[in-house]
């Protein structure tokens, strides 16, 4: 495995487990919050004790009350932290220096050129919009010096693509889709 190729794997691995760990942060909190409801419906339930029971009862409710309050801000904190954890995966570079040399080489010194002229070829997207809906191309992240994944919708129903892409010495780009499917597909 040569070193460009082993950089690139390292950062998609990279990649990878950070959204792996924001799905398990998430699939915590979302238990930690049905246990407190379940507990809170639990203590309403028995509420209809003796005086001294419901006494006790409402500290505990008031407990568990102040504790899903902490478990809200814990929630909302970690949500901001992954708000901010998507933001950086979206700036994350995944073009090598082998690849943007490839491109400096065709006369591509910025990737955006190439996202920019994808994004004026819905025509490559296999898919026909829904409900009157035109598709587009959103969202693009050129991979390497040959290849830019993207995303397309009509605003009604929305997929990706890996396409493939050649520049000539006259710095016109041709595209070839290698494949895309819609979400839910």
């Amino acid at each position: 495995m040569d070193r460009s190729t082993l950089g690139r794997f390292t950062k998609i691995t990279a990649v990878v487990s950070l959204v792996v760990i924001l799905l398990v942060i998430n699939v915590v909190q979302y238990s930690k919050n049905n246990s407190i409801n379940e507990l809170n419906e639990d203590i309403n339930k028995r509420l209809q004790l003796s005086e001294d029971e419901q006494n006790t009862l409402m500290n505990e409710k008031a407990a568990t009350e102040k504790e899903l309050l902490k478990v809200k801000l814990e929630n909302d904190k970690l949500r901001s932290e992954i708000t901010d954890l998507n933001t950086d995966i979206e700036n994350l570079e995944i073009l090598d220096s082998a690849s943007i040399q490839e491109l400096s080489w065709v006369g591509i010194d910025d990737s955006e050129d190439i996202i920019t002229d994808l994004y004026e070829h819905p025509e490559l997207i296999p898919f026909d919009g829904v409900l009157g809906g035109t598709m587009f191309f959103y969202k693009a992240t050129v991979i390497n010096y040959k290849w830019v994944y993207a995303h397309f919708e009509d605003g009604h129903i929305h997929g990706v693509g890996l396409y493939e892409f050649e520049v000539d010495h006259n710095n016109q780009i041709t595209w070839k889709l290698i494949d895309a499917f819609l979400s839910g597909d």
